[in-house]
């Protein structure tokens, strides 16, 4: 599936996860506040979140979330596509998203905003 490269809301840019982003994402992916309700475990080093980020960059749908205005990493967006969780779903048309945001930017309506335009692309721009 060929996603773009680049997403956007009015507050955010959903680019491609780069090399260099390691140090931010480990910095809010340490914080035992945010990976285990993600449904992972809190990183345990930098070199952890660098082989996270080699992962997400092997996936299609994998974004860092970025600040428009600092251009700062501030969380993660994923689709994650044809996940079935049980053997009522026959289709190939399901999308699953999975989100996470630094503790310093909840309770701002940003992970609302992103949800909502990406489902938007979604239901637009994907089969």
């Amino acid at each position: 599936m060929n996603l773009p490269d680049i997403l956007e809301t009015p507050r955010h840019v959903l680019r491609r996860w780069q090399d260099d982003d390691a140090g931010a994402l480990y910095a809010y992916a340490k914080d035992p506040n945010v990976g285990p309700k993600a449904g992972w475990a809190p990183h345990a080093s930098l070199d952890e979140s660098q082989e996270v980020i080699g992962i997400f960059q092997a996936s299609p749908g994998e974004y860092a979330v970025t600040d428009k205005e600092t251009g700062e990493v501030i969380g993660s967006f994923g689709f994650h596509f044809n996940r079935r969780p049980d053997d009522s779903i026959t289709h190939d048309r399901q999308v699953e998203i999975g989100y996470v945001l630094a503790p310093d930017y909840w309770g701002e309506g940003r992970m609302p905003e992103i949800v909502e335009a990406m489902l938007d692309f979604i239901f637009r721009e994907l089969p």
